[in-house]
């Protein structure tokens, strides 16, 4: 009966250690953390894609987008738009960031949508935040892509 009991307990134990070999060190490696992946597609009404932006960028415009930033925008996108907020650790999903090709080809009309809307974890600011607020932040987003020589706002995109 005692040697049963002890062949039970070490294979018992023999499972256990196989398990924690299989399971237990990927928790301890942060497996058991969600991996970052990218949000999901974000198709916008064509009627937003086609609209262009009503202000034009002069320092006192991208000022008051610096601000917009500043309050709503900056603790998930993170101070230079790269997703790397520190609210970021909070979400299953990285922000895009807004210094890439893929952001920076968006029309400001899309852009305008993305931010009226929102989809969460991002709220929506159409009471939030005013339209030419929303504007504004749309041209202070675009400084993100800015490269040696180029003009202080890269040209609104038009589709």
């Amino acid at each position: 009966m005692k040697n049963k009991m002890k062949i039970a307990t070490i294979s018992l134990t023999g499972i256990a250690v196989a398990s924690f070999l299989i399971f237990g060190s990927n928790a301890l490696a942060g497996g058991n953390q969600k991996e970052k992946q990218s949000s999901k597609p974000w198709p916008c009404p064509e009627r937003y894609v086609k609209m262009v932006n009503p202000i034009k960028p002069d320092e006192g415009i991208l000022a008051a987008g610096k601000e917009v930033w500043e309050n709503n925008c900056k603790s998930c996108h993170g101070r230079t738009g790269k997703g790397d907020g520190p609210k970021v650790k909070n979400l299953d999903f990285s922000p895009i960031d807004f210094s890439t090709d893929e952001y920076q080809s968006k029309t400001d009309g899309e852009l305008f949508w993305r931010a009226t809307e929102g989809r969460k974890p991002m709220p929506h600011n159409k009471d939030k935040i005013s339209d030419i607020e929303r504007w504004s932040v749309i041209l202070y987003t675009r400084t993100f892509a800015k490269k040696a020589g180029e003009p202080e706002v890269p040209n609104q995109k038009e589709k």
